[in-house]
């Protein structure tokens, strides 16, 4: 009865990742995501690029 009228929702899996620090061009200033490899300037808690939560430790 309750099943019913339960709303739907859309739920994706999470990505988890870690900043790798790596100083590629020299400047001091470059964090890798381990989960697609793509550099930033920024460490921040998400990827700008493919959306990893930043919540592994090495």
């Amino acid at each position: 009865m309750f099943i019913e009228k339960a709303p739907e929702i859309d739920a994706t899996p999470v990505k988890h990742g870690m900043w790798v620090y790596d100083d590629f061009d020299g400047d001091g200033l470059d964090y890798q995501c381990s989960a697609c490899g793509r550099y930033t300037r920024q460490a921040s808690n998400y990827c700008p690029n493919c959306g990893a939560k930043m919540d592994l430790e090495d």
